[in-house]
């Protein structure tokens, strides 16, 4: 039951943020952002990457084969906002493909979102390199 709600508040605020605003000129400056995720120095593939500012649309990712990331603020448009951000890191994900949509339930509910959210703000600058590390010790525990 809470896989189906955070699933459906996940889909919820992708369209939100999907359908909101108008063109190019209603856009804020956004500035370039990569990094990388490993824990104990062994690259994370395939974790979301969330870098959420103070003020408006948070940007995000997914970590490639070398847990390396580039920042997206809207579709077809790499960056962030520069600013202060919280960062959250979920290694495990749920695939909306395969949350619903078809004829056969799926075989068993995904797993519980396991996030990481890093205990310090990240500043992203207006000018010069935005490249983060996040080497993460251990996951959080899932909540039971």
């Amino acid at each position: 039951m809470k896989t189906t709600i955070y699933s459906l508040l996940m889909t919820w605020s992708t369209l939100t943020f999907l359908g909101c605003g108008g063109g190019a000129s209603d856009q804020p400056e956004v500035v370039d952002v990569t990094g990388t995720v490993m824990q104990g120095g062994t690259p994370v593939v395939g974790a979301l990457v969330e870098f959420i500012p103070e003020n408006g649309r948070p940007s995000q990712a997914t970590t490639n084969e070398q847990g390396e990331f580039t920042l997206n603020y809207l579709d077809g448009v790499d960056g962030a906002i520069a600013g202060t951000h919280k960062v959250r890191i979920n290694p495990n994900p749920i695939d909306s493909s395969a949350a619903g949509g078809g004829e056969e339930a799926p075989a068993a509910a995904p797993p519980e979102p396991i996030l990481f959210n890093n205990p310090d703000p990240v500043e992203v600058q207006p000018d010069g390199e935005n490249t983060f590390t996040f080497d993460i010790a251990e996951w959080p525990k899932q909540r039971g």
